[in-house]
């Protein structure tokens, strides 16, 4: 590349003098969602320009660029060192095993980029780390001018340095054209029920809860958007919804809104491809309701979706921006719905089968098709894939467990399916996409609890729970790795987590 060596070395330098000396070794995954309005560079030619550094010593930290999305009109490929994959269709993986490793995409901006950055943080006390730039360059493969302290001019940078790793974002210097980089930190969450009846929420392995206030009657569900904001719903003491979002970059709550309603249970959210959350519950006569959710326009009209159901819904949204609902009938058999928001709306009741105890638990896999879960009367486990309006075979998964089982898409096309055996042990597993039986070994986790509950971020799995005695504890698959947070007696209600 064109000036490839002026601004590498240029960030290499400048990460040598800023590295940090003597931090503890970490690993973990960190995930990102980066947004950046090119609007005003929109129709001029380009390059967007991906960099995963090695440091002295290379330290071998993969960085995954996933769900990438764009109005720009892409043009030729320049590579160098360690990729694989490709940016569009994706994933594409740059390994820090060399000096730069780096995808170099021509384009013919538009006015948005976004895509979804996943990089793992290894890093050795006393050493220069790795680090993740990423560019936005002219036709001449020049960086477009920011406040990069190192006079390389990223859009953002990410020193690799284990558990302190964070995004640097700069600004944009090119008057009269700008740019402005979003770069948000991805962090699995968990909401409860407190014993006064408002709602708590804990980010992974931290201490502190952010409590939302209200006084509600059910548990509340709750679901993350690609920019990593929670959307929460509950049902109050007098069987109405109410939502609210929380946004972790700020660590604030928009505030509980009022939906109406009079419904039984606990209402479900899913969230679809654009930020819009759709609540699913069941009235009183035991039929499912789908209503639409934004923190800028509040509710939507609710949509009647029928049906004779014994438990309350379960909803998740996949991919391709459309939504699934499943549902027991008073026979213990299962039916699914799929709603294509905007003209394709409710797509009817389907019947999937099934003698199913307890209520079914699902999630949307990366190949658009919802995988669900199930305990059958003697306890066991069962998968079976629906797709449209298409159920696939039941394949039985084995497995002793106490309570129902719990599900979350890893997006690396497997779900992870998660129990308790009899003595409150756990136990999980994953489930492969795209073929006759997925179902791989259970694995126990560890650990002694009364509830537990899954989330997926980072093709890795995330696991929040509450002991016996009431403390709350977090997992992470990375390590095996569990994590104390106390709060001792705070949690009275059932734990949700997400992203799932």
């Amino acid at each position: 590349m064109k000036n490839s060596n002026t601004k590498n070395c240029a960030k290499l330098a400048a990460i040598a003098l800023l590295s940090l000396l003597g931090s503890p070794l970490l690993h973990a995954d960190k995930v990102f969602r980066v947004t950046i309005d090119t609007t005003p560079l929109a129709g001029t030619s380009g390059y967007i320009d991906f960099n995963n550094y090695g440091g002295i010593p290379y330290q071998n930290n993969v960085a995954t660029i996933t769900h990438f999305a764009s109005d720009a009109v892409p043009g030729g490929v320049y590579t160098q060192g360690d990729f694989s994959g490709t940016l569009v269709t994706g994933p594409l993986t740059l390994t820090a095993n060399a000096f730069d490793s780096e995808w170099l995409q021509a384009v013919t901006f538009g006015t948005t980029i976004t895509f979804t950055l996943d990089v793992t943080t290894n890093y050795t006390p006393d050493t220069t780390p790795d680090s993740f730039s990423f560019f936005l360059l002219d036709s001449t493969q020049l960086p477009f001018p920011s406040s990069d302290p190192s006079t390389a001019d990223s859009a953002f940078s990410i020193d690799l340095t284990g558990g302190s790793t964070v995004a640097e974002v700069y600004t944009s210097t090119n008057l009269p054209i700008q740019f402005t980089a979003v770069v948000n930190n991805l962090v699995p969450d968990a909401v409860f029920r407190n014993t006064y009846g408002a709602i708590e929420l804990s980010m992974y392995a931290s201490s502190t809860l952010s409590n939302s206030g209200g006084v509600f009657a059910s548990d509340p569900s709750a679901a993350q958007d690609s920019s990593g904001n929670t959307f929460v719903a509950a049902r109050d003491t007098y069987n109405s919804i109410w939502a609210n979002v929380y946004n972790p970059n700020i660590s604030t709550w928009s505030g509980w809104q009022f939906g109406a309603g009079i419904i039984q249970g606990v209402p479900a959210i899913a969230v679809d491809t654009s930020g819009t959350a759709w609540i699913a519950s069941r009235d009183t006569w035991n039929s499912y309701w789908l209503v639409s959710y934004t923190p800028d326009s509040g509710f939507g009209s609710w949509i009647p979706l029928e049906g004779i159901f014994s438990t309350d819904p379960v909803v998740t949204a996949c991919g391709d921006g459309s939504i699934y609902l499943i549902g027991k009938d008073n026979w213990s058999s299962l039916w699914s719905a799929h709603y294509i928001p905007g003209n394709g709306g409710f797509q009817g009741w389907v019947l999937g089968g099934g003698i199913i105890t307890g209520k079914p638990a699902a999630t949307c896999g990366s190949d658009n098709n919802v995988y669900v879960v199930g305990e059958d009367s003697w306890n066991s486990n069962w998968m079976v894939q629906v797709s449209g309006n298409e159920w696939s075979t039941w394949y039985f998964g084995g497995a002793i467990t106490s309570v129902t089982p719990r599900i979350a898409a890893l997006g690396n096309g497997s779900e992870a399916v998660v129990i308790l055996d009899m003595t409150g042990v756990v136990y999980s597993t994953t489930y492969t996409e795209g073929t006759a039986n997925g179902w791989q070994p259970w694995a126990e986790v560890g650990g002694i609890l009364a509830d537990v509950a899954p989330a997926g971020l980072g093709e890795e799995l995330y696991l929040v729970g509450k002991s016996p005695t009431g403390d709350l504890w977090w997992w992470q698959q990375t390590g095996n790795q569990w994590t104390w947070i106390g709060n001792n007696g705070v949690a009275a209600g059932a734990l949700a987590a997400a992203p799932r």
